[in-house]
């Protein structure tokens, strides 16, 4: 068989929390991850974000991730809540721009995830190839990216999460609502739980050391 064709599993070295980044996980396999990789990272960086937003010892250091070299992937499968924290953006200081104390907003952090997995599923693909994903997949991910558009609300203004409503910041992070966008985002991916939890384990312990 040609050395080309075989197929290449490398190995990643641990960051001192046990973390790789997707950019690197990228770089290392030179492809885009597949649409069960796509769907695990989605709902990990969901979790973890959410995790972040309700902690009250990290929910002001809060930021949003905006490239694949921000997403940190632990030894076991998570996305780490150092993706999410002002404490790991050191490198990337645009990514900050909210003040102290301040935290983005939930559709600011599913626009960017959505945008991450969307350059993720793209990584190496020519311009002018058009990658196919399911329905399901394509249309949740428009739904992130488009998340903190003017008047593209989720079914939630109603329920007291309104743009205008003249809460302030922390005022809103208090309530009770504190990630209710995240919430009814990983409640559509719920059917997907047992597959995106077997992706997890089988697709990335194989790149670390």
């Amino acid at each position: 068989m040609n050395s080309s064709m075989t197929p290449k599993f490398p190995v990643l070295s641990l960051d001192a929390n046990g973390c790789v980044t997707l950019s690197s996980v990228l770089g290392s396999f030179t492809a885009a991850i597949n649409e069960e990789q796509a769907w695990a990272l989605v709902y990990q960086s969901l979790s973890c974000a959410r995790n972040v937003l309700r902690n009250p010892a990290t929910r002001d250091l809060c930021c949003v991730a905006s490239s694949p070299c921000q997403i940190k992937i632990h030894q076991d499968g998570c996305v780490h809540e150092e993706s999410f924290l002002h404490s790991s953006m050191s490198e990337v200081p645009e990514s900050r721009g909210f003040g102290n104390n301040k935290c983005p907003s939930e559709f600011k952090i599913i626009s960017h995830i959505g945008r991450i997995i969307f350059q993720s599923l793209d990584y190496e693909i020519p311009e002018d190839a058009e990658r196919l994903l399911s329905p399901e997949l394509n249309e949740l991910l428009d739904s992130m990216t488009s998340a903190d558009e003017s008047g593209d609300r989720p079914e939630t203004d109603d329920e007291g999460i309104e743009r205008d409503s003249g809460d302030s910041d922390d005022e809103r992070m208090d309530s009770n609502n504190t990630t209710l966008q995240l919430d009814k985002f990983m409640q559509v991916m719920s059917h997907q739980t047992g597959l995106i939890l077997l992706v997890i384990v089988d697709n990335f312990s194989c790149i670390y050391r």
